[in-house]
């Protein structure tokens, strides 16, 4: 993990860098006998899962204290963002049930993080952001701007056209992730409503 975390160059202070251990751990352990993620080498694991994660953490717009994570999986990118900003309460959100139990059990002591086990469409709430990796991105932009002002997407480049085309958010320039991947971060901001 630290070569994949070193070409960010951030500081990661020794609680962050436990939080994270651990929840590397726990996921490769429970990934062992329940499906979690399908990337299995530790090294993508490092680099796809928590380094990405960091990226984003790390460019989080001022004034953001609550994130809403849609489609977290085994916790990314919000338990990572949890671990690096403890200042920013996280609500992770997984409609599969193993990842929602895995989640709850991977940031049991953190303090800064919820696991709500539903649907983005049936939950209701306000954040000020919303962060995904995203893969179906015009059909999630709708709830995204319905549960936050702000949106941190991390896509490809197919997931770029996707979101400037849409009218929800005006969008920042894509940040490239620094492993040349045509992996993107897109911040955005909601549109207000006429």
């Amino acid at each position: 993990m630290d070569a994949a975390v070193s070409e960010l160059r951030l500081s990661l202070p020794p609680e962050t860098r436990q939080k994270l251990l651990e929840h590397y751990r726990l996921l490769v352990q429970w990934n062992q006998r329940v499906a979690l993620t399908t990337i299995r080498d530790p090294r993508e694991i490092a680099q796809r899962h928590f380094a990405e994660s960091l990226f984003v953490a790390a460019r989080i717009p001022e004034g953001v204290q609550t994130i809403l994570d849609v489609g977290s999986g085994p916790g990314f990118p919000g338990l990572p963002i949890a671990a690096f900003r403890p200042d920013i309460q996280v609500t992770a959100v997984e409609s599969v049930q193993r990842k929602a139990v895995f989640l709850r059990e991977a940031s049991r002591n953190w303090g800064n993080v919820g696991v709500r086990n539903e649907r983005i469409e049936a939950l209701e709430g306000q954040w000020d952001a919303s962060v995904m990796r995203a893969v179906a991105v015009r059909e999630v932009l709708p709830e995204l701007a319905r549960l936050s002002r702000r949106c941190g997407l991390l896509v490809g480049e197919e997931g770029v056209e996707e979101a400037r085309g849409s009218a929800l958010f005006h969008w920042n320039d894509p940040i490239p992730t620094p492993w040349g991947e045509r992996r993107y971060l897109l911040w955005g901001q909601q549109v207000p409503l006429p």
